[in-house]
């Protein structure tokens, strides 16, 4: 027997009611294992207000920490950035969501 977890999510950030198909405004990957959320590939313009609705739909699914690939000089709010030459996720940053604020 083969059980398949729904651990992968493709994420969409539109403008709009999703009714009306408007363009996406950013694109990106959300990989869960078991309370890690794990964001890559994200392509687009994230404003603030994107990040904190990221932040509270994971929190209600039980994600209690957040992974996230970042490039260039972007930075996360309220992420801590991983300085781990030579190990996985050295660059990344890192939210434990238990210490969150409601507001990002």
């Amino acid at each position: 027997m083969i059980w398949l977890e729904p651990s992968h999510q493709l994420l969409r950030v539109i403008d709009g009611d999703p009714a009306d198909q408007p363009d996406y405004r950013a694109v990106g990957n959300v990989w869960l294992h078991g309370d890690v959320a794990i964001l890559t590939g994200f392509h687009g313009q994230l404003s603030r207000a994107d990040l904190r609705e990221i932040v509270t739909a994971l929190s209600r699914q039980g994600v209690g920490y957040i992974l996230v690939a970042r490039a260039g000089n972007h930075r996360l709010p309220m992420g801590q950035p991983l300085h781990r030459p030579g190990e996985p996720f050295h660059g990344w940053w890192f939210i434990p969501l238990q210490r969150t604020p409601e507001h990002v």
